[in-house]
């Protein structure tokens, strides 16, 4: 059947197809002619979308996790550190300004024993250049290390 050319009684079969069976709209299409798609949207249309039974959020409704019950502390468990207390003081940097025995050296001149913290917004770009050695980032000096991580 060509689906634009729907009598009222194929509309009314259509209708008690999707309504009083629980079938999926790939097989209400087939028994029509029309593709799932189609099928979808002629129900929407005919106003019978909503109407049909959904068994899966009828039957297996999910459960409402808050961040206080079990399975949410047992998922964020295995993210925690033991014994991890985070201390909130003062910075020991001021971030306002560069540090002071900051190098500035070009691009060219970096080297992977050097700070790649660009400075200022100036062309040619510069860079820190002090050494890395004392932090735990792979490119940064300890500064620029904690300068990219603290808290605003």
């Amino acid at each position: 059947m060509s689906p634009t050319n729907w009598s009222d009684e194929t509309k009314e079969r259509f209708r008690k197809m999707c309504i009083e069976t629980n079938v999926s709209y790939t097989i209400v299409g087939a028994a029509f002619g029309i593709t799932r798609n189609a099928a979808i949207g002629k129900a929407r249309r005919m106003g019978i979308g909503d109407q049909r039974p959904n068994s899966r959020r009828v039957n297996n409704p999910r459960p409402q996790l808050t961040p206080k019950s079990p399975q949410i502390k047992r998922r964020m468990a295995k993210f925690r550190e033991p014994n991890l207390k985070v201390a909130h003081h003062e910075p020991d940097f001021d971030f306002s300004q560069p540090p002071p025995d900051c190098l500035m050296i070009d691009l060219l001149d970096l080297n992977n024993d050097n700070c790649h913290w660009p400075i200022g917004p100036e062309t040619p770009q510069k860079f820190c250049g002090r050494s890395r050695s004392d932090s735990k980032h792979p490119s940064y000096c300890l500064f620029h290390h904690r300068l990219g991580i603290r808290r605003k």
